[in-house]
């Protein structure tokens, strides 16, 4: 009978870090967290609750003044992650912070997600950072060719880049003069010879 008793009174004890996917109100993702980590620093589960990820890849985009624009977009909207060990205090409140909607899984239980696929999230989070922060693979004096443009077949010599804008400065010689052209990285190819 006290066995009874003592199952009825505590239905989730899992003490191992896992991810668990809320359902969340679309942007209100930094609500979210906010209210999510107040709610675990007010009850103490700091050591039960290891991590908050929310998954945003960044995009840079080419300005027509070639200004490098970085944009942050949400992998998924309306979900976010958490990591952290399963009780029934942990459990009511992710499910009773203001907007979140639910978390993924049984009624009775969350289920946590795949190792796998947690991995192949943060995968491409980290590679979009990382294409943020591309360095441009050419560099002075290398010789290219316009990808697209009357004067397609001609060599080209990279006499400036730069960096923060990644416009590339190219000269040739055409009609014994020198003409230099200002065109964006992804404009040329490098030739191989």
């Amino acid at each position: 009978m006290m066995l009874n008793t003592a199952l009825s009174s505590k239905q989730i004890e899992d003490t191992s870090f896992k991810w668990y996917v809320l359902s969340i109100v679309s942007w209100q993702e930094s609500i979210v967290v906010e209210n999510l980590r107040e709610t675990i620093k007010k009850n103490n589960l700091q050591n039960q609750v290891e991590k908050i990820f929310f998954p945003e890849i960044k995009t840079a985009k080419i300005s027509k003044d070639w200004e490098k624009k970085i944009t942050t977009k949400k992998l998924h909207p309306g979900y976010m992650y958490v990591r952290s060990m399963m009780n029934d205090k942990i459990w009511y409140v992710l499910r009773n912070t203001p907007w979140v909607r639910l978390i993924i899984g049984s009624e009775i239980y969350p289920t946590p997600v795949e190792g796998k696929e947690m991995e192949q999230i943060m995968q491409t989070v980290k590679e979009s950072n990382e294409r943020i922060n591309m360095d441009i693979p050419y560099k002075k004096w290398d010789l290219v060719k316009l990808k697209s443009d009357e004067l397609w077949g001609i060599e080209w010599k990279i006499i400036n880049i730069n960096k923060e804008t990644w416009e590339i400065q190219i000269q040739t010689e055409l009609m014994w003069r020198k003409t230099t052209v200002n065109v964006w990285v992804n404009k040329i190819e490098k030739i191989i010879k």
